[in-house]
């Protein structure tokens, strides 16, 4: 049985340009996650510039692990799905860098974090 595939006509994009919404200063988006149930709610962790998130749907984008000092890249997140307000960021690069310091959690959607543990991972 075969699967089905619409047919888009290439006509509906050819005025659509691409621009840049965000995060700004924030290096190469590592990892994404959305919350259920919050259709413009999402975080992107990067690789030199922390955690961003947004409520508008990527409209625009805040900084949210600033005061999260000698950490800047976030290779890894996920939203507790069951509480959408516990947000947990792994550190490190995928360029094998120093910037890991284990695995940060958010108890507040993203407005405090505490170190979770794992630092020598």
């Amino acid at each position: 049985m075969g699967t089905a595939q619409a047919q888009i006509d290439s006509s509906l994009f050819e005025d659509m340009q691409w621009r840049n919404i965000g995060p700004f200063i924030g290096g190469k988006v590592d990892s994404v996650s959305g919350v259920n149930g919050h259709l413009g709610v999402a975080y992107v962790g990067t690789d030199n510039g922390g955690v961003w998130k947004t409520v508008n749907a990527g409209a625009t984008w805040l900084p949210v692990t600033d005061a999260v000092q000698a950490v800047r890249g976030f290779t890894a997140l996920a939203v507790a799905q069951s509480q959408p307000s516990v947000v947990y960021a792994g550190t490190g690069s995928v360029f094998g860098s120093n910037y890991g310091s284990g695995v940060w959690k958010s108890t507040d959607a993203g407005a405090h974090w505490q170190s979770a543990g794992l630092q020598d991972a």
